[in-house]
């Protein structure tokens, strides 16, 4: 232990010698916490939509009012339904005449709507058509939630972002102690240090000490910045950012051992830093998930990432994803001491 921490102050220092290891990374940690206050702090739930009915709007009007979560605006005439939606005041506007005594609905929609708000409107436009029209689907209809029931629970999008935010600031240490090995093996300063009384395992543990520290503490800080530290997340998030200090130390030792330069580094650290941050930008848009991200280690990361942080789940409720993580992260760490011994010897 002696011989060990001598190496980590040493190491700690040297990586925040290279001022752009620091600048990106106290750079990256304090600009995502100002994106993260500034943007919007809640979810609108409503579904805006405007209505103009010819006729029986008295009928209507106390239908529409029964649907939850629709917010309803009337118009006068149909030009004033088409101003609503040009200004987006609505998000979609239902219009309902009877030109030659035949009823005509027609469903408005800007050209800036996204698809899924159109599909929304949709849906709506052709269950008023049939209760209008005097043929309502005989059908019965029962909601049933499979798993846990999110409605109301709607999490603002800067709270999905924190969680990629954090994953990027780990990310970052694939540079920091990927180019501390990268150096030292380079420069020969590997081989001075081992011509003294510390041994390979000494040097390696204070390698593998150095990223922990390092990663672990990047991480609470932006976890104080981004607003996820509190009672109930404090210990799930420590236990859960101690795994992903691992995957980024083992992924480190390997991009360090095998990058001849600190432009090698860059390109390889590159390579895994956007592999690894895939799953997290699924949290952010959800209809690019596809079923390879499931072999992305950071995925057993990222998602009880945010099931803690935003839905407030438990830590035994990710009991599998954390072993494979954890699996993972040793078969990992010990392919980096592998690799680096060998490097060294």
């Amino acid at each position: 232990m002696n011989r060990i921490l001598p190496i980590v102050k040493k190491d700690v220092t040297q990586i925040f010698r290279n001022r752009f290891i620091a600048v990106i990374t106290f750079l990256a940690i304090f600009i995502y916490a100002v994106i993260f206050h500034i943007m919007p702090s809640k979810v609108e739930e409503a579904y805006s939509m405007g209505f103009y009915f010819e006729k029986g709007r008295e009928v209507a009007e106390e239908q529409i009012s029964k649907e939850e979560g629709l917010e309803v605006v009337w118009a006068d005439d149909e030009e004033g339904l088409k101003k609503l939606v040009e200004n987006e005041d609505v998000q979609a506007g239902l219009s309902f005449t009877l030109p030659e005594g035949k009823p005509k609905i027609v469903l408005y929609t800007s050209s800036q709507t996204p698809e899924e708000i159109r599909e929304a409107g949709d849906v709506i436009a052709r269950e008023a058509a049939y209760n209008l029209s005097g043929y309502p689907l005989n059908v019965e209809f029962n909601e049933v939630v499979i798993g846990p029931d999110l409605i109301g629970m709607q999490v603002p999008l800067r709270n999905k972002m924190r969680v990629l935010f954090v994953v990027v600031i780990l990310a970052v240490e694939f540079y920091a102690l990927g180019n501390l090995i990268s150096e030292e093996i380079r420069k020969k300063t590997a081989d001075a240090i081992l011509v003294t009384p510390v041994s390979i395992s000494e040097f390696m543990t204070a390698k593998v000490a150095t990223g922990i520290f390092l990663t672990f503490f990047e991480g609470i800080l932006a976890a104080f910045l981004l607003n996820i530290i509190s009672v109930d997340t404090v210990i799930p998030f420590a236990v859960l950012l101690l795994l992903g200090a691992f995957l980024v130390v083992a992924v480190s030792f390997v991009l360090g051992t095998i990058s001849r330069s600190f432009l090698g580094l860059t390109a390889y650290g590159t390579l895994f830093m956007v592999v690894f941050m895939i799953p997290a930008f699924i949290l952010i848009f959800p209809g690019g998930y596809s079923f390879w991200i499931n072999a992305v280690p950071s995925y057993y990361l990222i998602i009880p990432l945010d099931g803690i942080v935003n839905y407030g789940y438990v830590l035994s409720d990710y009991l599998p994803e954390m072993a494979y993580l954890g699996s993972f992260d040793l078969v990992m760490l010990l392919l980096g001491l592998y690799v680096l011994r060998r490097r060294l010897t």
